[in-house]
């Protein structure tokens, strides 16, 4: 080889070693920087090959699926007393809803994972509640009889979910189910 600018010969050798000095120069000054500069090597690390089949498997899954806790308030209208000090809170969701005096008859906890559904028996042999979020935190409730027969559906992104139905209805007394988020603590 020739070297233009002085009009003499190159070892091979020594162009090589030109070569392996610029990659050496360059390796040294990315390592300055990366010493220098601490947030670009606290970067994400890239997923391995191996790492994606570790993905793929049902334990994994099943960390990713998100799952709802729900408070369930099963009330009921009654003869006397004044609204119990848990449903301060539906007050004036009560109020509307056809009596003045209400006892709670129980209050359960619903864990609902992902979109799939959860029934919840609702007392007095009423029927059941079918209940589901979906993935824009739209909550649905469906009411059924013992005979499977639809009494309602109710859809709502906003909690407190009061439902009154005038189909259900306790020993006379009208029935409210209350769907809430739990309280954070």
């Amino acid at each position: 080889m020739v070297n233009f600018m002085y009009g003499q010969k190159v070892n091979h050798l020594i162009l090589l070693q030109g070569v392996n000095m610029r990659k050496l120069l360059l390796s040294g000054f990315l390592l300055m920087i990366f010493a220098f500069v601490p947030s670009l090597t606290t970067a994400p690390p890239l997923l391995a090959a191996h790492d994606l089949s570790l993905s793929q498997t049902p334990e994994f899954k099943k960390r990713q699926v998100a799952e709802k806790k729900l408070r369930v308030l099963h009330v009921r209208g009654n003869d006397s007393g004044d609204i119990p000090e848990k449903l301060n809170k539906y007050k004036r969701y009560l109020r509307r809803a056809g009596a003045q005096h209400w006892k709670l008859l129980s209050e359960k906890t619903a864990t609902l994972t992902g979109t799939q559904t959860q029934r919840v028996s609702l007392p007095g042999k009423i029927g059941k509640a079918i209940i589901s979020v979906d993935a824009k935190k739209v909550a649905t409730v469906r009411f059924v009889d013992e005979k499977g027969k639809s009494l309602g559906t109710y859809r709502s992104s906003r909690f407190p979910l009061v439902i009154v139905n005038q189909r259900l209805k306790l020993d006379g007394h009208p029935y409210v189910f209350i769907l809430d988020q739990l309280p954070k603590k």
